[in-house]
C-alpha cells in the first residue's frame, strides 16, 4: 500500500469515530506488526488486538522498556529521553520480545503524552514504516485530545455524577439506587480526587488521565468536567495508599492532584468537590504533586470566612500578627519555630530535632516568642487559637502523604 493509502485509511479510521482502539488496530494492519502506546512513566495505555501474545508476562501494567534489562540499559544511556526529543522513529532491541522495535513519540502540541512501539513480529521493517509511524503518531495523539469528552454524559453514570457535584441530589438511598441502574456503585465510603493542569494553554488530556485512574483505583468512577479530571475512589484507601496509586500507576505530567476528605453520603459530593478544589488552589504544589485537604482547610476556612467585609487578619490573633510584623522587621523566624513547637504536639524535644538547634536553644526562642506576642503558651485554649491562626497563614502541621518539595 502506498504512502498516500496508509494516510487515507488513517484518517478514514479517525473520521469513524470508533475509539482507540480501533484506530490502533489499523495501524497495526498498516505497519503488518502489532504495536502499542505507553505513556512516560512507562505504563501501556493501550495496544492493539494482535499484541497480546507478545506481552504475555508484562499484563496490563507496564511496557517492556523498563521491564526488560536490555531495555533498562538503552533508558539509563538515553535511548527514550532521545525518543521524548525527536519526531523521527529510532529501531532497537528488547531481549524478552522476539525482533526489532521501532518506537516514535506521540505529542499533542508541545507536549509529549507518551511513545508507539512497533515490534517486528509479522514483518522486517521497510524504510517506509519509519515515515508511517510518526503519522500514526500524529493521528493517536489528535484521537486521545478529540476523545477528552468534555461532556458528562457521554459516560452512562455521568448525569448523576454531575447532579452531586452540582448538589442537586440529596437523597443519598435514591442516588445509590440511580447509579446500579445505570450499572455502576459508588463505594461505601468515597474520596473525590480532581487533576487539573494549571496552565490553561496546556492540551493536558484528562480523558488520558480517567483511563489511567480507573484502571489505578478498581471500582472508582469519573468523569470529565470542562478541563479537569474529577475521579470518586474508595475512601477506604488510607491517604498514603492514594497517593502511593497516584505515584505509582499514573502519570501525572501537566497536572496537579487534589483530594478531599472521606464522605459516605454521595450527596456531600459537591462539598467533596470544594475541598479538593481548595487543595489544588492553595497548597501550592507543583505538577505531578497532590495535595490533601488536611494541609489546606485552615487556609480554606480562613478564605470562606472573609468572603464578607472582614479583612483576612481579623480572623488571626493578634499576638501572631505581632509575630509576623516582628519577623519580617527584624528577619526573624519566630513565627516558624512557634508553628513547629505548636505542630509538634508543644514538645520541645521533637521541634528541636525538626528545627537542628539544640533544646535550651529552642526553649530560649520559645521564651522571646511569649515576650513580642504575649502569648501564654500555657494556656491550652490559646495554644489551639495560635495554631488555628498560624494553619490560616500556612503552617499547617505538615502531610507526610504529600510528595516531599
Amino acid at each position: 500500500m502506498s504512502a498516500q493509502d496508509s494516510k487515507l485509511v488513517l484518517f478514514d479510521s479517525l473520521l469513524s469515530h470508533k475509539g482507540i482502539q480501533n484506530l490502533m488496530d489499523v495501524a497495526s494492519g498498516l505497519m503488518g506488526n502489532p504495536l502499542f502506546l505507553a505513556d512516560m512513566s512507562a505504563r501501556l495505555v493501550c495496544m492493539s488486538s494482535s499484541c497480546s501474545s507478545i506481552l504475555d508476562g508484562f499484563g496490563n501494567s507496564a511496557c517492556p522498556w523498563e521491564n526488560d534489562a536490555n531495555a533498562r540499559d538503552a533508558i539509563a544511556q538515553g535511548y527514550l529521553d532521545w525518543i521524548y526529543h525527536h519526531d523521527k522513529p529510532i529501531l532497537g532491541q528488547v531481549t524478552n520480545i522476539s525482533g526489532s522495535c521501532l518506537a516514535a513519540r506521540v505529542r499533542d502540541g508541545g507536549d509529549v503524552l507518551g511513545h508507539i512501539t512497533v515490534v517486528d513480529r509479522e514483518r522486517p521493517f521497510a524504510d517506509d514504516d519509519y515515515e508511517l509511524l510518526p503519522l500514526i503518531c500524529q493521528v493517536v495523539a489528535f484521537e486521545l485530545r478529540r476523545k477528552r469528552e468534555p461532556d458528562p454524559r457521554t459516560i452512562p453514570y455521568g448525569p448523576l455524577m454531575l447532579d452531586l457535584l452540582q448538589g442537586r441530589a440529596k437523597d443519598a438511598s435514591r442516588i445509590r439506587s440511580q447509579f446500579r441502574l445505570v450499572g455502576s456503585s459508588l463505594p461505601d465510603s468515597m474520596r473525590l480526587l480532581v487533576l487539573r493542569s494549571p496552565k490553561p494553554e496546556h492540551f493536558a488530556l484528562a480523558t488520558y488521565l480517567r483511563m489511567q485512574l480507573l484502571e489505578a483505583f478498581p471500582c472508582s468512577l469519573g468523569i470529565i468536567l470542562g478541563d479537569e479530571c474529577v475521579h470518586v475512589v474508595d475512601g477506604a484507601l488510607s491517604k498514603a495508599k492514594v497517593a502511593e496509586l497516584l505515584a505509582s500507576r499514573v502519570y501525572l505530567g501537566g497536572f496537579v492532584v487534589g483530594a478531599s476528605w472521606e464522605f459516605e453520603d454521595p450527596s456531600d459530593m459537591h462539598n467533596a468537590y470544594l475541598q479538593a478544589d481548595a487543595a489544588v488552589r492553595l497548597s501550592g504544589v507543583r505538577e505531578g504533586q497532590a495535595s490533601f485537604y488536611d494541609s489546606v482547610v485552615c487556609q480554606h476556612l480562613m478564605e470562606r470566612a472573609s468572603v464578607g467585609d472582614m479583612a483576612r487578619e481579623s480572623f488571626v490573633l493578634p499576638g501572631i500578627l505581632k509575630l509576623v510584623h516582628s519577623d519580617a522587621e527584624e528577619g526573624a523566624a519566630r513565627v516558624h519555630d512557634l508553628a513547629t513547637y505548636l505542630n509538634c504536639g508543644r514538645n520541645v524535644s521533637k521541634a528541636a530535632r525538626l528545627l537542628h538547634v539544640h533544646k535550651n536553644s529552642l526553649y530560649y526562642r520559645l521564651q522571646r516568642v511569649r515576650e513580642v506576642s504575649g502569648l501564654n503558651l500555657d494556656d491550652e485554649g490559646e495554644c489551639f487559637l495560635a495554631q488555628l491562626s498560624l494553619a490560616m497563614l500556612g503552617h499547617a502541621p505538615y502531610d507526610s502523604c504529600e510528595p516531599t518539595k
